[in-house]
């Protein structure tokens, strides 16, 4: 084993963990966000229109009184769609964003969904081949690998448990006529 893989196994842990504390913690954080951005749409006619007024009354006062009333009622009137503009725009922003959060969700989920299909594929193959290993192709009988397999598997448990083993070996005289008769 590689000397990293215990710690990249503990890294690709503490990662999992942290996506799926975020996933569950992204609708709170959602529902904040909703909440300023309403705070903000809300508030921020009132703010650009005093902004504009101490401006116009403070900065350049003699400008402002200049305009004739219905200049400063069109002014007022462009400050009003101005803004309901970056309102909307705000919104946009606030459903792009949670668009691409889903779809961040949606990409790791299928990810994560591809790798636990290809990780049951290849076990299943590996499981084939292992069968197909241990196996002869014409009988389907365990050949001697299998047997040799088994046969330290039993030696180690005999050991372990201190019972003896048992072996029992037939030989077949001419046994290449039966199994072509049979």
């Amino acid at each position: 084993m590689h000397p990293n893989a215990q710690p990249l196994e503990e890294a690709q842990r503490q990662l999992n963990l942290l996506l799926q504390q975020q996933e569950e913690l992204a609708p709170g954080l959602y529902r904040d966000l909703a909440l300023y951005l309403q705070v903000l749409r809300e508030g921020l006619l009132p703010a650009v229109q005093q902004a504009c007024f101490h401006l116009a009354t403070q900065v350049v006062p003699e400008r402002y009184k200049e305009l004739p009333s219905e200049r400063r009622h069109q002014f007022q009137q462009r400050l009003v769609v101005l803004v309901r503009r970056c309102s909307t725009l705000l919104t946009v922003e606030q459903l792009m964003g949670l668009a691409a959060q889903q779809h961040r969700r949606d990409l790791r989920r299928r990810a994560s969904q591809r790798q636990r299909l290809m990780q049951a594929l290849l076990e299943a193959r590996n499981q084939a081949l292992n069968d197909l290993a241990r196996r002869d192709q014409l009988t389907t009988l365990p050949n001697r690998s299998y047997f040799l397999e088994r046969l330290n598997l039993e030696s180690e448990r005999s050991r372990q448990s201190g019972k003896p083993l048992a072996l029992l070996f037939i030989n077949i005289d001419k046994f290449k006529q039966i199994n072509e008769t049979y």
